[in-house]
């Protein structure tokens, strides 16, 4: 009977020899390695501020017209975003927005209410995700429209 083949190389040694090919890595920064009690990692907030830059950075690149003044961003009269306690608070103000209640209990989210004619809706994001990017980028191309 034929022995059997151990692993020849281990996870520390596959890491040192790509070490070198993914500098790009280094960009994004490190890990924050903590997390709320309870929950696990990927759960873990943003800061507020470090949040409410990275909204406003994102809104400038989809062409939105925001202004900020003392931590406060408005986008006309569609958006207005504030910075809190536990995150963001985004209020939005539109004709017929494309949301669902749904829409505003995605990840990186929370407290999100929408009105009963989807005229106006209100979510504190609490970190930076493809969710949060989606929502805003959604309601922008909706604005537009109008």
């Amino acid at each position: 009977m034929a022995a059997k083949r151990g692993l020849g190389r281990g996870l520390d040694d596959f890491l040192d020899a790509h070490d070198t090919d993914l500098p790009f890595l280094s960009a994004y920064g490190s890990a924050d390695e903590k997390a709320l009690s309870g929950l696990p990692p990927s759960a873990s907030t943003d800061d507020p501020q470090d949040l409410f830059q990275a909204l406003v950075r994102f809104l400038k690149s989809e062409k939105a017209n925001i202004e900020v003044k003392d931590n406060i961003g408005k986008c006309e009269k569609w958006l207005k975003l504030d910075v809190v306690a536990d995150g963001v608070q985004a209020t939005l103000a539109c004709v017929n927005l494309p949301l669902v209640p749904s829409d505003l209990m995605s990840p990186g989210m929370q407290a999100g209410k929408l009105s009963k004619n989807n005229s106006s809706a209100s979510v504190i994001f609490t970190s930076w995700g493809v969710d949060v990017r989606r929502l805003l980028s959604r309601i922008n191309e909706h604005q537009k429209r109008l």
